[in-house]
């Protein structure tokens, strides 16, 4: 055994284990595990899944796409908005 700080013997890792586990033995009891819940579990872990991936969407790429193009001729409106503003403000286009 080892010694603590107190001088006292503190029991070895493998003292501890063992008390540990009397402990769990007298605690708790085995269980008999029900038969179909272990095969249905065996087949589950032994078994690949069957995955069903969803088909693609046209629908959703299609609003995607009409999003990206509206967004496109806004920032195009944008710019040729300034650029107009720009124009009449430095005087090379004339509004009455």
């Amino acid at each position: 055994m080892q010694q603590n700080a107190r001088g006292r013997k503190a029991p070895g890792d493998s003292e501890i284990i063992s008390n540990f586990e009397t402990q769990l033995e007298s605690t708790f009891s085995p269980v008999k595990p029900n038969p179909e819940f272990i095969q249905h579990l065996r087949k589950r872990l032994t078994t690949t899944p069957v995955m069903i991936l969803e088909g693609e969407s046209r629908l959703l790429d299609a609003m995607i796409a009409l999003g990206l193009v509206m967004s496109g001729i806004l920032i195009l409106v944008t710019i040729l908005w300034g650029v107009y503003k720009a124009l009449v403000a430095t005087g090379v286009i004339e509004t009455d």
